[in-house]
């Protein structure tokens, strides 16, 4: 997984 889908992952889950 690329670094940008981690973050867009996390961003998702906490509802940012």
């Amino acid at each position: 997984m690329c670094k940008m889908e981690v973050i867009i992952l996390v961003r998702q889950k906490f509802g940012l």
